[in-house]
């Protein structure tokens, strides 16, 4: 029995150093995130292979021992509630009495995890009795997991299939670009990537996980940037690290700018109109809010107020959830502009966030 933690995860339980080990079956392997709701924190406990997600209360829980505990606990629950007892007794009871905890190991199921979390945060969870929370949350989870698919998908009917023995899911950047002259590319994983596009995106993942506070750590990211750069020009998020990186204002400006443009060039209108209010929930777009944002950024902080503030509404407009808070800086920007039409609207959108 394994359990993958993230970072978040490591630290709420005290566990910094976590071991390497694999499952013993497709049931047996669960990665592990932290998420609020209502300004408490859980746990999301979702399968490897077919997403089927569980949610335990943080609180109280901070150390690996508990965690099993709670965890084990809530599997065995959900199996009974499912009337699929013989699921938990045959392919996890068994592997129970020694559970271990590791490092993430792959990125697929963490951004289905976050599409979860983003789905699922408006669900009643703190007054919720476990029928409803087996329920209510599994209809937020199918809705995520069809959002993230594309296509009608059961978590649970994955979950007790045997013909279920691989991940489901895998990254695809959809950008035909690739580039045979570079030499062949594994990711962490050992997986054999093709797509120049997929390629330059894993390398900076890679480069966004890597240390930026001390030297060491910065040429790191540099020199994973400037690979990605070579496997596809139009890389966004690589130009959003240089961005994140730059020493100055002006240079921040330059590559945000030049990372929006990347993003642009390489998604016709059609896509901004088919994905207009889904974007940040889409992984794909998520490099292209983070252009905008050290754009809109570089040009408040040059005092380009209402460039600034356009850029923002944009924003908005492509993700009305707002994941990333820009309502508060757009706020501000307002009241230095002394827009209060734009502010009072601004609130009203936002009633109760803001």
């Amino acid at each position: 029995m394994i359990f993958r933690l993230t970072k978040t995860a490591q630290t709420q339980l005290n566990n910094p150093v976590p071991e390497t080990a694999d499952a013993e079956n497709r049931y047996c392997e669960w990665f592990v995130n932290i998420f609020r709701n209502n300004r408490k924190k859980y746990f999301l406990i979702t399968n490897a292979y077919s997403f089927l997600s569980v949610i335990i209360p943080a609180k109280g829980i901070t150390s690996v021992t508990a965690f099993y505990d709670a965890a084990i606990t809530e599997l065995k629950n959900y199996c009974d509630y499912k009337a699929i007892p013989d699921f938990f007794s045959t392919y996890i009871a068994p592997y129970t009495k020694e559970p271990k905890t590791s490092a993430t190991n792959n990125r697929s199921v963490l951004s289905v995890m976050n599409q979860i979390k983003l789905y699922t945060e408006d669900v009643a969870l703190e007054t919720a009795a476990p029928e409803y929370l087996y329920d209510e949350f599994g209809k937020y989870l199918t809705l995520a997991l069809e959002k993230e698919f594309g296509k009608i998908y059961s978590p649970h009917e994955a979950f007790i299939s045997e013909g279920m023995k691989k991940p489901v899911y895998s990254y695809d950047a959809k950008i035909k670009d690739t580039q045979k002259s570079l030499p062949v590319y594994k990711n962490e994983l050992g997986e054999i990537l093709t797509d120049s596009a997929a390629i330059a995106q894993d390398l900076c993942w890679t480069a966004w996980d890597t240390e930026d506070d001390v030297p060491e750590g910065l040429r790191e990211r540099k020199r994973l940037v400037k690979q990605a750069l070579l496997y596809d020009k139009n890389c966004t998020d690589a130009y959003c690290i240089l961005a994140e990186d730059s020493k100055t204002i002006g240079k921040q400006l330059e590559y945000a700018l030049k990372a929006k443009e990347c993003f642009e060039k390489v998604h016709d209108k059609n896509y901004f109109k088919k994905n207009t209010g889904d974007f940040y929930g889409i992984l794909e777009t998520r490099p292209y809010m983070r252009a905008l944002w050290y754009y809109s950024d570089a040009l408040s902080q040059l005092g380009r107020l209402k460039e600034a503030a356009d850029v923002m509404e944009y924003m908005i407009v492509l993700c009305p959830n707002d994941n990333l808070g820009v309502r508060f800086e757009l706020a501000e920007i307002y009241k230095k502009l002394k827009d209060k039409k734009s502010l009072d609207a601004l609130i009203k959108q936002f009633e109760g966030c803001l």
